[in-house]
């Protein structure tokens, strides 16, 4: 029956604990009511408590009115376990400490959700610096829904590193169906990417008016984020941002600046 009876046994503790009292406590109040009036040194021997242990939970135990401790005529101290219906008031308790931390609790939702609106409306941003995470940020639009890019282009002065992954990262954007607007600063960068990418049919590439400098930027536009690109002479950096009122000011600008912007011959 010893199966049986340790599955009551954990029926028992589970159930004291939910009634607030924690493992230890529930462990020895179980064991004390086999053994209703005992010394420490009995209970030493019959509980899984070193003695330092065993004062702290029988402490806890007096404070929760379910033990009492006198001293014998021998000077020594007696623990009596008290009748289990001292429970009740364990429970009554437990039921009035519910109510105020449910008060507190309906109270604290209102703040936490003007929290939780605050903190998903503030920008967000992400730094990635190397190839290996370059390839990463340029790979996040394909975490999204975007189905366009806007793109501002660098001028093409020199080969910036990453090429080998922008040309994956275009093989996979054409199979995903997401059309490409590139704006360059210069002829000849124009030339070379509309080269590049002829038979890409959702490549369009339009050159700025000459009042326009786009400087050496590198700057592409989806789905309310802005990924920012920087080049040194060996690895790219990128800042990716994620804030919708930016993103839609600079998709607004951009398209703007499409409408002024010609076609290359």
């Amino acid at each position: 029956h010893l199966p049986s009876l340790m599955k009551k046994l954990q029926k028992e503790q589970l159930i004291l604990e939910h009634l607030g009292l924690s493992e230890n406590e529930a462990t020895l109040y179980l064991v004390m009511l086999l053994h209703p009036k005992s010394t420490v040194q009995e209970l030493q021997q019959k509980s899984p408590f070193p003695r330092t242990m065993l004062y702290y939970v029988l402490k806890q135990l007096i404070e929760k009115n379910l033990v009492t401790v006198v001293k014998h005529r021998s000077k020594k101290s007696i623990y009596i376990v008290e009748d289990p219906k001292r429970l009740h008031h364990v429970l009554e308790q437990r039921e009035k400490d519910f109510v105020s931390q449910k008060q507190d609790i309906r109270a604290l939702i209102p703040e936490l959700q003007r929290t939780y609106r605050l903190s998903s409306q503030r920008p967000g941003s992400t730094l990635f610096e190397g190839l290996d995470q370059y390839k990463t940020a340029l790979a996040d639009v394909f975490t999204t829904s975007a189905d366009i890019i806007y793109m501002y282009v660098p001028k093409s002065g020199r080969e910036n590193p990453g090429l080998e992954i922008r040309k994956q990262f275009h093989e996979k954007r054409v199979k995903k169906d997401i059309v490409l607007h590139l704006l360059v600063g210069d002829v000849n960068t124009g030339k070379t990417l509309r080269n590049l990418y002829k038979h890409d049919r959702l490549f369009h590439i339009r050159l700025v008016p000459e009042h326009v400098d786009l400087e050496d930027v590198d700057i592409r536009l989806y789905t309310d984020k802005i990924l920012y690109t920087r080049y040194n002479d060996r690895e790219p950096i990128c800042l990716l941002i994620e804030d919708t009122p930016l993103y839609k000011m600079q998709r607004m600008l951009f398209k703007q600046l499409w409408d002024m912007s010609t076609k290359i011959r």
